[in-house]
């Protein structure tokens, strides 16, 4: 790949897009030479679309950056790392090939990110500090159609790496062991499985249950967004009932749940009851554990 620099203004471009549709179908025989083309493009892009140094940080300079089925590289990173105005990263469908480990980098003014890949690339996610970000997406591809060492995933999200997190959206297609972390300024939190396999669900259980152990450190959270069906219904009440009910005072009350699909009198009124900060009169948890409701869903559709 030759890449030519053409006299231009290259410091007003606020928004690049690269998009990778020639790489996302490359096999492995030319994978190196994909490689090596990209590392010169982002190479060059350093070079022309600076925002490294303090002479042209007075200029607009790329703050919203689109990769989409691509090849995620060193230089890729590196050129991330660049860019010091950024405030707007979408990563989709991109297939990474990192060779070395990418050092942790602070994105001062990242305020939006969204991370469309498959799950042994959501470890780099461990390697952002971002102060500034208000609202993250994240969509973990199914585990199938890769194959990944299951050690490769195992990392943590620390406090100080989101602090200012509003909104989050996450949506898996495959067991994530994700530690949720600490977002004590978080208000909204979407859960949304991509398919309905049991271990999709179970994963949505797990991040359900560790705001039901700590919600102090979801101290924030209003409003949860379940889509698909709802089979978790008792970490749910159970949850409901730690934050409105017997939680001491600077925690804020769950006042919205939101849900894709009916739900029966049975469940939608212990919900809405603790939602309105009362208990309701309802039976054991054991009627809405995951077994008891599964059971209720094939006795339907018999």
């Amino acid at each position: 790949m030759t890449v030519g620099i053409v006299q231009t203004s290259y410091q007003l471009v606020e928004r690049l897009e690269i998009r990778g549709h020639a790489y996302y179908r490359t096999d492995t025989s030319n994978l190196g030479e994909a490689i090596t083309s990209l590392g010169v493009l982002y190479r060059a892009l350093i070079d022309i679309l600076p925002c490294v140094g303090t002479l042209l940080l007075e200029l607009p300079c790329v703050g919203t950056l689109l990769l989409e089925d691509g090849l995620f590289i060193d230089e890729t990173w590196s050129y991330i790392s660049s860019l010091k105005q950024l405030h707007d990263l979408t990563v989709s469908g991109c297939s990474f090939h990192p060779s070395n480990s990418q050092s942790v980098i602070t994105m001062e003014y990242l305020s939006y990110a969204k991370w469309s890949v498959l799950p042994d690339s959501v470890v780099i996610l461990s390697k952002i500090m971002a102060p500034s970000l208000r609202t993250f997406q994240v969509d973990v591809t199914a585990k199938e159609w890769i194959s990944v060492d299951a050690n490769a995933m195992n990392y943590n999200i620390t406090e100080s790496a989101f602090p200012n997190l509003a909104s989050l959206a996450v949506t898996f297609a495959t067991s994530l062991p994700w530690n949720v972390g600490v977002y004590k300024n978080l208000r909204e939190l979407k859960l949304r499985p991509k398919y309905f396999y049991l271990t999709d669900l179970m994963t949505r259980s797990d991040i359900l249950e560790a705001i039901l152990m700590k919600p102090g450190d979801f101290r924030a959270l209003e409003t949860i967004e379940l889509s698909g069906l709802l089979s978790e219904c008792d970490i749910l009440l159970l949850m409901l009932e730690r934050k409105n009910i017997y939680e001491p005072p600077g925690i804020s009350p769950i006042k919205t749940i939101v849900v894709h699909s009916p739900l029966p009198y049975r469940l939608l009124y212990p919900i809405t009851t603790l939602l309105r900060g009362k208990f309701p009169d309802r039976g054991p948890n054991v009627s809405f554990s995951l077994d008891a409701v599964g059971q209720r869903m094939l006795d339907e559709f018999s």
